[in-house]
């Protein structure tokens, strides 16, 4: 079953840089993913986004107003647990 990742951002660098660091994890795992990315602050407020960008995985916050590492990447789409924020 593929994670269900939810991107949140404007377009910013920081956004486009978690955007690479989540293809590179994925492609690092050979795994697919269902991924949607937002754009508007309607969906920040509805998902509760405080920061971007953000990523939420399987209905969890796992990342805001920072870009992980590809590792730290790879550990959220591995298990179900959050490593850190």
């Amino acid at each position: 079953m593929n994670k269900k990742l939810l991107v949140f951002g404007v377009g910013s660098s920081l956004d486009k840089d978690l955007m690479k660091a989540i293809e590179e994890a994925v492609n690092e795992l050979n795994i697919t993913v269902d991924l949607k990315t937002f754009s508007d602050i309607q969906s920040f407020l509805s998902y509760k986004i405080s920061a971007i960008p953000a990523l939420i995985v399987e209905d969890e916050i796992v990342v805001h107003g920072r870009v992980p590492s590809v590792s730290e990447l790879k550990a959220y789409l591995t298990t179900n647990q959050e490593v850190s924020n």
